[in-house]
């Protein structure tokens, strides 16, 4: 599930750095966790610069909780989020802690038995370039296929 965090939808273009700071006081106070200056700092790069961001480390670090805040921001803000924003990992149990779908389904690319498997998604290709966000947890976990670009 994604965070709390006030209700209503600003426009995510007007979204400043006194926005996301607002917004993740909510969250904060809502779920009784404190993010760390790097946690907040990611979500600042995601949230508010739009930018890539990777971040990982050791079980029990916080990245979860960075995953749900950044969620819920991008819910809270985005007006149809749910058409902006791909919340993804390679597989279902991973999916379901973060409260999206695989990328198989959400691409349509089903399980790929070949690279050609992949011109599946085209199906969906209306779908894929709405997204304006595309969060993938569990990298790791990604087949080869996916996280590298076709030759």
């Amino acid at each position: 599930g994604g965070g709390g965090g006030g209700s209503g939808s600003r426009s995510f273009e007007g979204a400043s750095a006194a926005d996301l700071d607002e917004w993740l006081r909510d969250f904060e106070s809502t779920g009784g966790l404190t993010l760390d200056a790097d946690q907040r700092h990611c979500c600042d790069i995601a949230c508010r610069r739009r930018q890539h961001l990777f971040y990982s480390g050791p079980g029990g670090v916080g990245k979860s909780l960075v995953t749900r805040a950044i969620v819920g921001f991008f819910k809270h803000t985005l007006p149809d989020w749910h058409n902006k924003i791909a919340i993804v990992a390679p597989t279902g149990i991973a999916a379901m802690h973060i409260g999206g779908t695989t990328y198989h389904s959400a691409t349509g690319i089903g399980v790929p038995q070949l690279s050609s498997d992949f011109k599946r998604m085209w199906g969906r290709k209306e779908v894929v370039r709405r997204w304006e966000v595309i969060l993938l947890d569990e990298v790791s976990m990604a087949s080869g296929e996916v996280t590298t670009p076709p030759s």
